[in-house]
């Protein structure tokens, strides 16, 4: 939704010391501004709705918006702050409008990737946030994987302890 604060303004300066007013009186000022739009997203934004994928994963979190002035954008992650470098910011175009896209970025991504995304875009005439659960499930062919490295090494262990047991055994007959 765009403003339009058009009007008479008034600034008004007063001296402590004389208490003094110092006035001045500008007509016909037209500020103009949109507050921030979401235009689209690559994520299911339905409540509730869960975006998953698998370990190891390259997962790209994308908001395209506009705004004048240019909306500040800041992410979350279960209500604690990404850092700046977490995320971009780049001008992008949809359907030849320009716009901006926010991205974060999660290359080869873990399971404690998991939780609940927040946008937050906001300027001095607004604020939008979106968000998004994502579920980063571990990868089954490698949980396989580890399992049957973890099943080796037992049976290594204790096979070694066997041979122990059994030569400890024949030293004392």
């Amino acid at each position: 939704m765009a403003s339009n604060l058009q009007g008479s303004y008034q600034c008004s300066i007063i001296c402590r010391k004389t208490s003094q007013t110092l006035s001045s009186t500008a007509s016909n000022i037209i500020l103009d501004g949109q507050e921030p739009k979401i235009l689209r997203t690559n994520f299911d934004r339905n409540e509730g709705a869960v975006n998953s994928w698998v370990e190891g994963d390259n997962i790209s979190i994308q908001v395209y918006y506009t705004g004048n002035p240019l909306p500040n954008v800041s992410w979350l992650l279960d209500h604690e702050q990404l850092p700046p470098a977490a995320h971009n910011q780049s001008p992008s175009q949809i359907n030849g409008e320009a716009c901006y896209v926010s991205t974060v970025y999660l290359d080869a991504a873990f399971t404690d990737d998991s939780g609940n995304y927040i946008c937050n875009l906001r300027n001095r005439l607004g604020v939008k946030q979106v968000q998004t659960i994502l579920e980063v499930k571990a990868d089954p062919k490698k949980q396989q994987q580890i399992q049957e490295n973890l099943n080796n090494n037992l049976n290594d262990i204790i096979e070694e302890q066997i041979d122990e047991v059994a030569e400890s055994m024949t030293d004392d007959i």
